[in-house]
């Protein structure tokens, strides 16, 4: 087992870390994390990681400092540096001073991280186990994890593979990666040993001749084919006479993401990489027992748009539409873009961010609506969409509920919300609502703002926009009728303020409901 602690004054960055690094799969251990250099070395007088990943930028102690100390005290720790800038001079002042390696944040991704891990764990066996000659042949099962794992250059290999049976490995060749559905989600079907899993897949396809099957992780398999005259559609039907075998046989369900046709031996760690992200990608979104093709992920430029946060506002004021309308609306979106999960969690994130904004302007108690669980932790307990969108409803029915609680407390609020609402066909303004509720503008001013976090002309525009895209959506009448119908008389104003609501022109938003029609 190796230790790694991880340093960084930024909470959100180690958690990101935790959940991006395979702890099982590499066979490591979280020792010890530190939000500061200080913290970091008095924890390194107690223990000692093998590996250490720290911030470069930190108050009072600094990252190049920390990393000094540790080269001075103990130079066989492993020390990676992270920084949030492109600067010559950090990777310089950090590399100087023991750093292995230097990663910018901003491109830390799961591949990276973990094998880097994994060369940091080569070299720490290299270092503490003396230098044993190399065996004169290498045997199949080594050659193949090679090819799969950590390909390098291979010396000759067209006599290597003929050596040891495997020329088909120099034609056109297909892979897929494969799930155990029980490990993943909730998954139907039973844990069955995964040897006696494989030995029931290779008596199932042994006919094929030219494969070969190699265990990835707990829960994951690789299959490499010889796709020499043989399709793709060939593949699939090997795929299904698994399925069919080992459900009925073991009571087992799998599920399978197939590549294309390629060549070389160099590709096979490649296209394992895609296929087994793709494979993850469906089962978190709540799929089993499938075949998928490869396929690209949607890299969005933007993943929620302002419409949908001005829909959430109106939902936790209004409670229209219900947020379980507003969750299954959206996550069937989602479904459809076929996100990856690295962009699913920034939209999490965004809308985390924008309630934290809103209990904070309301003057909630966020412990109410979160418990004592911080969301960003939540995270990593995430298996599926419907686990995400079932906690983002709590989130807001808690919010909501806390909502009422409040506006029990400031019952003129509520009155001005329901004069508003019956009243949002007229020219309503903040005197003649005072008026009607027997107080002073100013008090009004003040009491709605404190109870529902956005003063009151801003809560007039909201109800009548929301009717206008209501009556949008109805296709009767035209756009100036529809801006006499919500009490505005100037169609130019009645224009702008729908754009500054919706983030889009009314015209524009007809348009796209034409073409969403098509």
């Amino acid at each position: 087992m190796y230790n790694i602690m991880l340093v960084d004054d930024d909470p959100l960055v180690l958690v990101e870390l935790k959940s991006m690094i395979e702890w099982d799969v590499l066979g490591c251990a979280l020792l010890a994390e530190a939000n500061s250099g200080r913290a970091a070395m008095e924890m390194l007088k107690e223990c000692r990681p093998d590996i250490v990943f720290t911030d470069i930028s930190m108050p009072n102690v600094s990252g190049v400092e920390l990393i000094n100390h540790i080269h001075e005290t103990d130079g066989t720790i492993k020390v990676v540096a992270l920084s949030a800038y492109e600067d010559f001079d950090y990777v310089r002042g950090s590399l100087k001073n023991g750093a292995k390696d230097y990663l910018l944040k901003h491109r830390i991704s799961k591949e990276s991280i973990n094998e880097l891990i994994k060369t940091l764990i080569r070299e720490i066996r290299e270092e503490s186990v003396p230098k044993l000659p190399a065996p004169a042949e290498e045997s199949k099962e080594d050659l193949l994890y090679r090819i799969v794992n950590e390909y390098s250059e291979i010396e000759n290999p067209a006599a290597l593979l003929a050596r040891l049976k495997l020329s088909w490995l120099l034609d056109e060749l297909l892979l897929a990666v494969g799930g155990i559905d029980a490990h993943f989600g909730e998954g139907t079907g039973s844990r069955t040993d995964e040897l006696t899993m494989r030995f029931m897949i290779d008596e199932t396809i042994k006919y094929y001749r030219d494969y070969f099957m190699m265990p990835l992780e707990p829960g994951l398999f690789l299959l490499v084919f010889s796709a020499k005259e043989r399709s793709r559609s060939d593949i699939e039907e090997v795929m299904r006479q698994i399925q069919a075998t080992l459900s009925r046989l073991c009571g087992l369900d799998l599920s399978f993401a197939v590549s294309g046709p390629f060549r070389g031996i160099e590709t096979i760690k490649t296209q394992r990489q895609i296929n087994k992200t793709i494979l993850l990608e469906h089962y978190f979104q709540g799929n089993a027992n499938f075949i998928v093709h490869q396929e690209g992920l949607e890299q969005p430029d933007v993943i929620l748009h302002e419409d949908k946060f001005v829909q959430l506002n109106e939902m936790l004021y209004l409670k229209e539409p219900s947020i379980q309308a507003y969750f299954d609306e959206l996550f069937e979106d989602l479904a459809a873009r076929h996100l990856s999960r690295e962009w699913v969690q920034v939209l999490f994130m965004e809308l985390i961010m924008f309630l934290k904004r809103k209990i904070k302007t309301m003057q909630l108690d966020e412990s109410l609506v979160f418990g004592n669980e911080q969301p960003y932790e939540a995270w990593l307990s995430f298996r599926t969409y419907e686990d995400i969108k079932a906690y983002l409803a709590q989130v807001c029915a808690a919010i909501q509920q806390e909502l009422k609680k409040s506006f029990s407390k400031h019952s003129l609020s509520e009155k001005a919300m329901k004069y508003i609402e019956e009243n949002y066909k007229e020219k309503v303004t903040l005197r003649e609502i005072a008026d009607a509720l027997l107080v002073s503008p100013s008090y009004l001013s003040r009491a709605f703002k404190k109870s529902t976090g956005i003063n009151v002309v801003a809560y007039i525009n909201r109800v009548k926009m929301r009717h206008a895209r209501e009556l949008i959506l109805q296709r009767k009448l035209s756009l100036q009728e529809i801006a006499y119908e919500t009490g505005i008389q100037n169609y130019n104003y009645f224009y702008i303020l729908f754009k500054e609501t919706y983030g889009i022109s009314p015209s524009d938003y007809i348009r796209s409901l034409d073409e969403a029609e098509k």
